[in-house]
């Protein structure tokens, strides 16, 4: 009698009950779940080297300005060169004017 009334209660069981708690309980676990994984495997170590990339951002930015720096400073030195250089040869043009009868 008792594995009779057993199984009647297991017929009786409400299965969208059963469901209600898989939708409302189990999901949102799963849903936790994905969101830690995420965060240990992806953001986390993200986050972690952000000083390391500003400090390589810092550094790059300072090389930057060393670099532009030196190439006013040889775009002036090319500028004056070709200055010394034409008026370098108008003197040696001119002495040649003057020496050629």
């Amino acid at each position: 009698m008792n594995e009779e009334n057993i199984e009647n209660k297991i017929k009786e069981i409400n299965l969208s009950a059963i469901k209600d708690v898989i939708v409302d309980f189990v999901f949102p676990i799963i849903g936790l779940g994905i969101t830690a994984v995420l965060f240990f495997v992806y953001i986390k170590p993200t986050y972690a080297k952000v000083n390391e990339l500003k400090q390589q951002v810092t550094e790059q930015t300072a090389v930057l300005e060393v670099l532009n720096t030196k190439a006013a400073a040889l775009t002036k030195m090319k500028v004056q060169s070709r200055t010394f250089r034409s008026s370098w040869t108008r003197y040696i043009r001119l002495q040649l004017t003057r020496e050629c009868p």
